[in-house]
């Protein structure tokens, strides 16, 4: 716990929350994202494997790899219908960035990855309260002990499934100390292993 506070430390001002509120990290330079600061504490923080569920065109993923260096990363996306046109920015991007990309449904590629295999995954997709909370309950046990947990736009973004589940999972599991950045697409995320229920 004290390595992931000091490698945020390093990118975050974190102003304590009270009663089970997420610390609020509030990125130290206003040039980069949340996101984008905290791909950079993952690294110091040692984070080398992860798996992106919901991978679009391949923005996020370029970003961890760019700022994770010997990042093994994997995406997995559907993309079921319409969103197939961003399959192909994805792909290019997963050549450039040397990411692999699952086109598969998240549900359909959880049971193929071995229990505590990555050090992060990152939890993109439908932004439904029912898939995000699937996401959440079937790839945290996927997490190293000591990992990291990241639940993209927490937000009452489309639905706003992100915030009730996240706000549930959190609660339901006594997760202390849980985080979010402070920026236009905010990042809830926590540690893997600090769950006391």
């Amino acid at each position: 716990m004290d390595d992931l506070v000091k490698a945020l430390s390093k990118y975050f001002k974190m102003p304590r929350g009270m009663d089970n509120l997420p610390v609020v990290a509030m990125p130290r330079t206003g040039r980069d994202t949340g996101r984008h600061q905290l791909a950079k504490a993952m690294y110091d923080f040692g984070c080398r494997s992860g798996i992106e569920i919901g991978v679009g065109g391949g923005k996020s993923a370029q970003m961890w790899c760019e700022a994770i260096p010997g990042l093994q990363l994997i995406g997995i996306d559907s993309y079921p219908g319409r969103a197939s046109r961003h399959f192909s920015k994805a792909q290019k991007r997963a050549e450039q960035c040397g990411f692999q990309l699952l086109r598969i449904s998240s549900m359909e590629a959880v049971d193929k990855f071995e229990d505590e295999s990555v050090d992060f995954v990152h939890i993109d997709g439908d932004h439904t309260f029912d898939f995000v909370m699937l996401d959440i309950i079937r790839w945290t046990p996927k997490v190293k002990k000591g990992g990291l947990v990241l639940c993209h736009d927490y937000c009452s973004l489309n639905s706003g499934g992100v915030v009730k589940a996240v706000d549930a999972y959190v609660h339901c599991h006594r997760i202390d100390p849980w985080y979010v950045t402070r920026d236009c697409n905010p990042v809830a995320f926590w540690q893997r292993g600090i769950e006391r229920a």
